[in-house]
């Protein structure tokens, strides 16, 4: 059977800035990619990580580049889903260098 985990709704903002004012996005993300790597001996085998919608909060290259960063230490492969907050452009040039990202 397939395993897999799921993220939803991260709205990464550039470095310094604060979702709405208010809101740290990053740290919740920070620490989900670490707890995941931590449990990972005790649950088994996960196939992937999928992260649905909302990637970004306005859809930037930098944003990517923060979430691409954020998620490097993930200790599996993780596929990503635009939402409305995502420019699916954007994405596509940020994750260009992915096979799972269609080019078009």
């Amino acid at each position: 059977m397939t395993k897999i985990i799921q993220i939803s709704d991260p709205h990464i903002v550039p470095k310094g800035k604060l979702a709405y004012g208010r809101v740290d996005t990053a740290a919740p993300l920070v620490a989900c990619v670490e707890t995941i790597n931590r449990v990972l001996p005790y649950i088994g085998a996960v196939d992937m990580v999928i992260v649905t919608g909302d990637m970004t909060d306005f859809g930037t290259a930098e944003e990517y580049q923060r979430f691409r960063d954020i998620m490097e230490p993930l200790d599996i492969p993780y596929r990503a889903i635009p939402e409305n907050h995502d420019n699916v452009e954007a994405m596509r040039t940020g994750f260009a260098d992915q096979d799972w990202m269609p080019k078009n």
